[in-house]
């Protein structure tokens, strides 16, 4: 194995800092072109991508990048802005053989020579067989109920991708983050995304995106629903006591009946308004102070709206729903 080869890991260590601040990073959607290893910029799905890749001994790496809302500390203060945010690196396919000794192409966990921690997975649901994804933990500015914070997560870096005969390659699409129909790379979340990979495990779902009905992804610290709009055939979903504030991604999930959105820290209801099925909502302990979104979700039978700080006067824009026999529960 070339000196190249053997010094990946402290080179795709220095790209992983890149990772650190972005909150609300906007993650890839499926393309006809692999945007991971396809140099140039990429419109899919109306976000923007740019790709671009350098050799290293026998193979590429290209290191992709999306257009995304950022938060980022500047002059003593979090700052909300719209730019370039890292998404991974891709090591082109590559004989198995010239990872044998580096640590991005086995599984396994370590600490740099930095002191930054390091873990490995390959050829696991996640990865596909045939490939390597690497994680390091580094400090990220997160969303909390008081506000932004830094916090110590960990952050998907690189993925190798092997090329040996006779060594398996992901089934499906060539992208090896594709499981069992949905690509784990779009759910930035760290808590949300294991939730996810634990459902779609069980031998039932071949499709999650239709499959997947129902989802607990309650008490896990979230703060970013990004990618969950892949799991279209949701039907019963719990995402109480997390960190979320922003809904927007769940307006897809149209076929939502029971939603449970209790404890976290909403404000803006506009993403459910065209969630027409819902029979069952709660909002409960959020800091909601208009509830007029919800008027159109005529086929409530229970919406909790308790432990939210909405004025009186507006919560007669609900009226609507009452004289329809909803169970409005305010306290």
């Amino acid at each position: 194995m070339t000196n190249r080869i053997k010094n990946l890991a402290a080179l795709g260590a220095g790209f992983a800092l890149t990772a650190a601040g972005f909150v609300f990073a906007t993650q890839p959607a499926q393309a006809e072109v692999d945007i991971y290893i396809t140099p140039g910029n990429h419109n899919v799905n109306n976000r923007q991508w740019r790709t671009t890749c350098e050799p290293y001994s026998q193979t590429e790496r290209c290191r992709t990048e999306i257009m995304a809302t950022v938060v980022k500390y500047e002059d003593g203060k979090f700052v909300q802005t719209t730019d370039w945010a890292f998404n991974n690196l891709t090591y082109k396919a590559s004989p198995r053989s010239l990872w044998a000794g580096n640590p991005l192409g086995y599984t396994g966990a370590w600490t740099a020579t930095d002191g930054r921690k390091w873990r490995t997975e390959c050829d696991t649901p996640a990865t596909g067989r045939g490939g390597c994804r690497s994680y390091i933990e580094a400090d990220v500015i997160a969303s909390t109920p008081g506000g932004y914070e830094w916090q110590r997560q960990w952050i998907f870096n690189n993925m190798v991708r092997f090329s040996t005969p006779g060594t398996p390659g992901p089934t499906g699409p060539s992208d090896p983050s594709e499981v069992k129909g949905i690509d784990l790379d779009l759910i930035v979340d760290a808590n949300l995304r294991e939730c996810i990979e634990a459902a779609i495990a069980a031998d039932t779902v071949v499709d999650a995106t239709v499959d997947l009905t129902v989802l607990d992804c309650s008490g896990l610290g979230i703060v970013s629903l990004e990618g969950l709009d892949q799991l279209t055939g949701l039907v019963d979903l719990n995402l109480g006591g997390n960190a979320i504030v922003d809904l927007s991604v769940l307006k897809s999930l149209v076929d939502l009946e029971v939603l449970d959105l209790s404890n976290n820290s909403i404000v803006e209801l506009s993403a459910l308004d065209g969630l027409v099925k819902l029979d069952v909502l709660n909002l409960s302990g959020n800091d909601i102070t208009n509830p007029s979104a919800l008027v159109t979700l005529t086929g409530l039978t229970t919406l909790d709206l308790s432990d939210n700080e909405i004025p009186l006067a507006l919560r007669a824009v609900l009226d609507v729903l009452v004289a329809l026999g909803v169970n409005i529960i305010w306290t």
